[in-house]
């Protein structure tokens, strides 16, 4: 159970983006989360990691 625990949460191949002070994709429902300061965001659509980057860097932009 562990292994898919780590296995499902991880941040490395995201951490080259700013994504705000902490971002985490979840491979079990293929979500993006991520927090600035007192907010968070959570993007379920598009399904496509490098879009849901975009559209978390758009929002981040805006606060």
């Amino acid at each position: 159970m562990e292994e898919q625990v780590a296995a499902a949460a991880y941040g490395s191949d995201i951490v080259e983006y700013y994504l705000g002070d902490e971002a985490v994709w979840t491979d079990i429902n293929g979500t993006l989360t991520v927090r600035k300061a007192n907010a968070s965001i959570q993007v379920t659509l598009p399904k496509a990691k490098t879009d849901q980057i975009k559209l978390a860097q758009a929002v981040v932009a805006k606060l």
